[in-house]
């Protein structure tokens, strides 16, 4: 937590934006299949992609579950480098 708490403002943002796009792109899945998968609008993914939307935890839950891929492990963000 104090990692978290010590980073800049918007950077858990933009890497968990270039997380959930590198599991999605290792699914080969597009952002149309992703939403269709997820229930999540295409747009509202592209957003969080990019680090312009910050999504709830029913968001990252349910983009978790389109990925077959514990909550958990979507949201570790520690290896991921902007």
């Amino acid at each position: 937590i104090v990692c978290i708490m010590n980073n800049k403002k918007g950077e858990l943002t933009s890497k968990f934006g270039k997380k959930l796009k590198m599991e999605r792109t290792k699914k080969d899945y597009s952002q149309e299949k992703l939403s269709s998968l997820s229930n999540i609008s295409k747009n509202s993914i592209s957003a969080i992609e990019r680090g312009e939307s910050i999504p709830s935890i029913e968001t990252i839950e349910k983009l978790a579950n389109a990925l077959n891929m514990p909550v958990t492990e979507l949201i570790d963000v520690s290896r991921v480098d902007l």
